[in-house]
């Protein structure tokens, strides 16, 4: 009965009409998906923070102008396009970075790949909704984009023994060192195809060659980036400014390699109290299938359904998620669960002894991005839910294709893909309604007036209200014609205010700006001050209950800000619930 179902399912699969339809019907979601939300929010910090590094990127010190050098060009590039200065046109070009990661995914797997369009389908739109993070933290996108570009070509190097593919999977990771330093950890890509070569038993000295081909195009990605560094600031500021992100570490703890992989395992050992529960769901279902006669396949099913649904139901009620799509709460620990059982069965696929050779690699590529994704951020497992397109089509497409080759784990597999799809559900209603930082109390539904930046964007009435007084107070000042000193969870406010920002940075409370370095900047605008006549800047300072008031290093620098307030006599002159505007009558 099961094998006439799918037979069935195949043959209108394969109709030329079904085929032209569903193709229409799924990539239009992506793309739906993908720019669904370019005009809903109005953070004032992460979202709004690179938009001000990207119109001031001559203002930028070198450590973070360098460190993720062609995200700021291309940001750059974007700022000069039409509506490249409002957040509507940034939040749509920045979206279609995104797009391109998820359009490219989706013709890899169902071309090259060959996996099914309905899986394929699940597995990018799944991922395009998990992009919790901003489109406009572009270095993030733009690292995705190289790194499945990466992956892709290897894929593709490996299975045809392309030396032209295998060059450009080392020219894309060459690329990607230039978006974020980081990403140099991508190199470990090359294992997946060692592994692939050993699983087909070729000549060392032929794995070898490869290898090389691969290198060989790594240094002609980097190349461009070398060029322009020369062209942009020279060797010496980039140096320094490299010099400085390796030092960062001292003061901003969660960026040291250690602590970003000890957060991600901190993770996964806290999701274990929910991962007992999937595993005897898990095999429940493995029971029902063992137990009951293959003539009884339907039933088979229901009772691995319904036992499957019964875990998930007290999995929710244990608190693996809820249903506030307003924040992480319905993805988060079940991602992390999700990922947990991926990571063991990706490893049983690839030591299975007969799981051929094709498999094994794309497990192999799999594994290695989840475990390199996380490296350079602090956001723990958030950055692999921000980066599925690879991992959960090809989860999707594993957990199918074991049906095939051990008929005793339909029940493991099923049990698990029920899961996946409860997760993808969640996953799809929270990409729709999740908007970072906005929102999460309140419906997004006002526009802010008076201010072209942020022109056609949605937000809370709360936040509008701010905003839009705000800007008219700094309207009716003239404010933007001088610059502006930002501290706190404001950083994003130099961009909505069409303001240049009076130091190198727009949040220089954060642990990653180090206190010496916020002295000596802050000395040197007295300088410019004093010395060269240059206008005092207005100053904007988060309330003290923001929680960006609470970072390693705030107190120090508020002391050190204090000084430059109370020497030049500012004074508070317009405030709100989030923020105060200081003045000086200078």
């Amino acid at each position: 009965m099961e094998k006439k179902l799918f037979e069935a399912i195949n043959r209108f699969r394969k109709n030329k009409l079904y085929v032209l339809i569903s193709e229409i019907v799924f990539i239009g979601l992506i793309v739906i998906m993908a720019l669904v939300k370019v005009n809903k929010g109005l953070d004032i910090t992460d979202s709004s923070y690179s938009l001000s590094n990207f119109v001031n990127i001559h203002k930028l010190d070198s450590m973070w102008y360098f460190s993720t050098f062609y995200s700021n060009l291309l940001g750059r590039i974007f700022t000069v396009l039409p509506m490249g200065k409002t957040m509507l046109g940034l939040n749509f070009y920045t979206g279609l970075v995104k797009l391109a990661i998820a359009l490219v995914a989706y013709f890899f797997f169902t071309k090259e790949v060959k996996v099914s369009r309905e899986l394929t389908f699940i597995g990018v739109l799944v991922s395009v909704a998990l992009c919790w993070c901003p489109t406009t933290i572009l270095y993030n996108y733009l690292t995705y984009l190289f790194f499945f570009l990466g992956c892709m070509f290897l894929y593709k190097g490996a299975v045809r023994s392309s030396r032209r593919y295998l060059i450009l999977a080392g020219a894309a990771l060459g690329s990607n060192f230039f978006v974020r330093l980081p990403n140099i950890c991508e190199v470990a890509l090359i294992a997946a195809l060692w592994i692939y070569e050993i699983a087909k038993r070729e000549k060392f000295f032929e794995v070898f060659k490869k290898t090389l081909y691969c290198m060989l195009g790594y240094a002609a990605g980097l190349a461009p980036g070398i060029l322009l560094i020369g062209v942009h600031r020279g060797y010496k500021e980039y140096v320094k400014g490299i010099s400085e992100l390796f030092s960062m570490t001292d003061e901003s703890a969660s960026y040291s390699p250690i602590e970003m992989v000890l957060s991600v395992l901190r993770q996964y050992i806290e999701t274990w109290k929910w991962t007992e529960i999937a595993v005897f769901a898990l095999i429940v279902a493995l029971l029902a299938f063992l137990v009951l006669p293959s003539t009884l396949s339907w039933l088979r099913y229901v009772l691995a359904t319904i036992s499957t649904l019964g875990f998930g139901f007290l999995l929710y009620k244990k608190g693996l998620f809820d249903l506030n799509f307003h924040w992480f709460g319905p993805v988060y620990r079940f991602g992390a669960l999700i990922l947990s059982i991926a990571i063991v069965w990706l490893l049983f696929v690839l030591c299975h002894r007969k799981t051929p050779a094709e498999e094994r690699l794309l497990s192999a590529i799999a594994l290695i991005v989840i475990a390199i994704t996380p490296l350079g951020s602090n956001n723990d497992i958030y950055s692999n839910l921000n980066n599925m397109f690879f991992v959960l089509p090809v989860v999707l497409y594993l957990v199918v294709r074991f049906v095939d080759t051990n008929e005793y784990f339909q029940g493991v597999r099923y049990a698990y893909f029920c899961l996946i799809l409860a997760f993808s559900l969640l996953s799809t209603v929270f990409g729709v309604t999740y908007v970072f930082r906005d929102g999460l109390d309140a419906k997004m539904d006002t526009f802010v007036k008076g201010n072209e930046r942020m022109k056609g964007m949605k937000t809370t009435a709360h936040n509008a209200k701010n905003l839009t007084e705000l800007s008219e107070f700094w309207k009716d000042g003239n404010l933007s014609e001088g610059k502006v000193l930002l501290f706190g969870d404001v950083c994003g406010l130099g961009f909505y205010l069409d303001t240049d920002i009076a130091i190198s940075t727009a949040w220089p409370n954060l642990p990653s700006f180090s206190i010496d370095k916020f002295e000596k900047e802050m000395k040197d605008l007295s300088i410019r001050i004093t010395e060269k006549g240059e206008a005092y800047p207005s100053v904007v300072i988060q309330d003290e209950s923001g929680d960006g008031m609470h970072m390693p290093g705030t107190d120090e620098k508020k002391e050190i800000l204090n000084e430059f307030l109370d020497k030049n006599g500012y004074e508070v002159v317009y405030s709100n619930d989030v923020l105060k505007v200081y003045l000086t009558n200078k």
